[in-house]
């Protein structure tokens, strides 16, 4: 019995301490261990399960990181005038980033927030349509009046996108898929709206990232997801909101000259 529990113990003892790190030495120069430990965690609070796996990624990573430091300190280019505004602005962006991030791990978007956010956009979205959208998108008139013409006089609208449109939709025919008004820029959604299924603009549409010519293959009732469906949209929307206000709230406080 007594064999049996120091056993035991002896199994904990190495359990415990199966994923002790020795300090990493790197040309003499030791890496943080507190450093590894933080990268280990906030890799836990991602989803990643802390494991030698993980903790030998961490491990190379870190390893690499120092190499190219030690040898970015070595060649002084840092002294550069140029390099030397980039790491401000670097350094700068760090710190506007950790800011934002404390000021919302202080002020937490709740799920009486997000339930609150939700119910605002049942009201909005209540008798809203969605519509089957395919775009052309041309950087000038001329080049639009161009593939306008070709539209009207039945050449088809998928193999016009792929041929002539500068947007990234051309790989799929000019193929929106489903959307609401408010998903597109205003000069598009108000020809939209208005247009029946099947149809296209019968005239080039101008905005402020070019010209658009555009088809509704489709049109219906937009149906709301469920709160649990959308929970992780609105809270990542609240939190865009929540630190928007943060900063004009600095912004309009700040004395500027």
């Amino acid at each position: 019995m007594k064999f049996s529990k120091y056993a035991l113990l002896l199994s904990l003892c190495i359990s415990l301490s199966a994923y002790a790190e020795a300090p990493i030495k790197v040309n003499g120069k030791v890496i943080d261990p507190e450093l590894f430990e933080t990268i280990v965690k906030l890799s836990v609070k991602k989803g990643i399960k802390d494991d030698a796996a993980l903790r030998s990624v961490v491990k190379e990573e870190l390893i690499v990181q120092e190499v190219l430091n030690q040898k970015a300190l070595d060649l002084k280019i840092e002294k550069d005038p140029v390099i030397k505004m980039r790491l401000e602005q670097g350094r700068k962006s760090m710190l506007n980033e950790l800011l934002i991030e404390k000021y919302l791990n202080e002020h937490p978007v709740t799920d009486a927030d997000i339930q609150k956010e939700y119910q605002n956009q049942e009201v909005l979205l209540k008798d809203a349509n969605q519509y089957n959208l395919k775009v052309i998108v041309l950087a000038d008139k001329a080049k639009a009046d161009e593939v306008q013409k070709k539209l009207n006089q039945g050449s088809d609208f998928a193999d016009l996108a792929k041929t002539y449109s500068v947007d990234t939709s051309k790989n799929s025919g000019g193929d929106l898929g489903w959307v609401l008004p408010n998903q597109v820029i205003a000069p598009v959604a108000n020809v939209m709206k208005n247009l029946a299924k099947g149809s296209a603009s019968i005239e080039p549409i101008q905005t402020q990232v070019g010209w658009h010519i555009i088809k509704v293959d489709g049109k219906r009732a937009f149906q709301i997801p469920s709160l649990e469906e959308q929970r992780q949209n609105l809270q990542s929307f609240l939190k865009q909101q929540r630190a928007r206000e943060y900063v004009k709230s600095l912004r309009d406080a700040a004395e500027v000259k």
